[in-house]
């Protein structure tokens, strides 16, 4: 359903960390996903903001996207990450909406 390439920047500010394992740090997430590709056989980018938290190992960061283009241009919604064990899903809520003039 979606396929391309994703770009994120982030900025993490720790609120507890562990020197000897980095994955066993607290810390508030915020950022941003640039996608390129293909999603329900339409092409083209969209922009998405993240915020959330990392903790111990578990990333807690949904996303809303806030800019698209392309044919990819009225897409709107959101998604968040599933990790079970060393796989994740990246669960996607969206939806081409209609030009309103």
């Amino acid at each position: 359903e979606l396929k391309g390439k994703a770009f994120v920047e982030y900025l993490l500010y720790y609120l507890d960390s562990n020197i000897n394992d980095g994955h066993l740090a607290t810390a508030k997430i915020s950022g941003f996903l640039h996608f390129e590709g293909i999603y329900k056989g339409q092409q083209g980018t969209f922009t998405a903001i993240e915020q959330g938290i990392f903790d111990k190992g578990n990333l807690d960061s949904p996303g809303t996207i806030i800019k698209a283009t392309g044919n990819l241009e009225n897409l709107r919604g959101s998604y968040n990450y599933q990790f079970t064990g060393q796989t994740s899903k990246l669960i996607l809520e969206f939806e081409f909406q209609q030009n309103t003039l």
